[in-house]
């Protein structure tokens, strides 16, 4: 039930991004009580136990990103730019990471826990950074793809 949360955040804010601006409503303010209401969720969830908590918590990010994708808030130039890259190459970052991460630490770590000190948290950093370039060279070659890859089957499969 959490994977579908993104699908209804695509489904809303198609649906309803255009009426929202046009009604003249306050989006920030909407989008600001939004975060403000998933922070309560979230503090919430962290201290009451019950059975649906991931579904809560799935839903109630849902309903934030939903929001704040149709107030149109502006970003910083750098956060667009950080944005840009998330959003061409998410699936090859989640599919990816973890076994990078996995090796590289394998590699560093050797069967012993890294110190919290700075050698530590600079190869963590290290590890980290070469994951996500890993994930953005790959995506380079998969993701930015698609859109040649769905016109050649187009072309070749005729539904």
């Amino acid at each position: 039930i959490c994977w579908l949360c993104g699908s209804a955040v695509y489904a809303i804010e198609r649906r309803w991004s255009a009426t929202w601006s046009a009604n003249g409503r306050r989006p920030r303010l909407i989008a600001a009580a939004a975060v403000v209401g998933a922070a309560m969720i979230l503090f919430l969830v962290r201290f009451i136990d019950f059975p649906f908590e991931d579904v809560v918590l799935a839903a109630a990010f849902a309903g934030v990103l939903a929001i704040v994708l149709m107030a149109r808030v502006g970003l910083p130039p750098m956060m667009t730019r950080i944005a840009r890259y998330g959003a061409q190459s998410s699936f090859t970052l989640y599919a990816v990471h973890f076994p990078v991460m996995a090796l590289a630490a394998g590699i560093v770590v050797e069967g012993s826990r890294l110190h919290p000190d700075i050698a530590g948290v600079t190869w963590v950093g290290v590890l980290l950074t070469g994951s996500i370039l890993i994930a953005g060279m790959l995506s380079r070659l998969t993701e930015a793809r698609t859109a040649e890859v769905r016109n050649w089957l187009s072309t070749r499969i005729s539904f």
